[in-house]
């Protein structure tokens, strides 16, 4: 992706999603990779590459969405930017997974 703001994957409220083999980039400031929202939500990544080259970039972020990551990598290059982000929800359980 080229443009800032660019969001390469976003999964909604209740989506279940699979990824395998597959590389998320982003070049300019912030970039979110991997953007997931909802208890309900989950997304699993087998062998995903996520980079970043700009600042304030997010490559996963979830908010109260289950994610499991898998023999993936992250790497990010900029100012303010963050690997893995978690935020829950009052009353919601849901905890990022990672075997990385």
């Amino acid at each position: 992706m080229k443009g800032a703001n660019d969001t390469a994957v976003a999964v909604q409220t209740g989506g279940k999603v699979d990824i395998a083999n597959s590389t998320l980039s982003g070049t300019q400031n912030q970039f979110y990779g991997l953007w997931a929202t909802g208890k309900e939500t989950e997304v699993t990544a087998h062998q995903l590459k996520i980079t970043s080259q700009g600042a304030d970039s997010r490559l996963v972020n979830s908010y109260s969405a289950n994610i499991t990551l898998k023999d993936s990598t992250l790497s990010s290059i900029g100012q303010k930017a963050r690997g893995i982000s978690h935020w829950r929800m009052p009353g919601w359980q849901a905890i990022i997974w990672t075997s990385m």
